[in-house]
């Protein structure tokens, strides 16, 4: 499948409004974990110095929904600095991941993008694998990721706003 077949997988799934955001939110983490070819999806909640794993797919004991851990000590820290997608083919030759993340979660490669509602950082989008990968991420693959968590902020976003209206 083309990556642009990639993207509107998500965009499908995204819209489609009789699944639950739960299950749309594990649909898009399955299809961005094969189109990267990483085994680990997760998507995380942020708050104040706090990570939260809110939806995860994948076999790593640590990146399963409710486990939490010190933002400090994320892979994700350096994800919520940038206004672009953080992608690390080689995490132990790179310095964008801090040691005690990599000591703790024992992840080989990352890519992650920030998940932004009404402009404020919730949350991050992740995928990883415990090996490294042999090549660079591709533009097309970045591109993926950013426009997984654009999408994603705008799902919660309007989620957030159904529940205001029901209250």
């Amino acid at each position: 499948m083309t990556p642009v077949a990639y993207r509107e997988q998500i965009h499908d799934v995204l819209n489609e409004s009789s699944q639950t955001v739960e299950a749309r939110v594990k649909r898009v983490l399955a299809i961005g974990s094969e189109y990267l070819d990483l085994p680990i999806g997760f998507c995380t909640r942020i708050d104040a110095d706090t990570q939260k794993i809110a939806h995860a797919t994948g076999d790593h004991d640590l990146i399963q929904p409710g486990e939490t851990c010190p933002l400090d000590e994320a892979y994700c820290r350096r994800t919520v600095e940038i206004a672009s997608p953080l992608a690390v083919q080689d995490v132990s030759a790179s310095g964008a991941i801090a040691d005690s993340a990599v000591e703790t979660f024992g992840l080989g490669a990352y890519i992650g993008a920030r998940i932004v509602l009404k402009n404020e950082t919730w949350g991050t989008i992740c995928f990883a694998d415990t090996e490294a990968r042999d090549v660079s991420f591709s533009d097309a693959e970045s591109y993926f990721v950013e426009l997984a968590a654009r999408l994603l902020g705008q799902l919660f976003e309007r989620q957030s706003y159904e529940l205001e209206i029901e209250e």
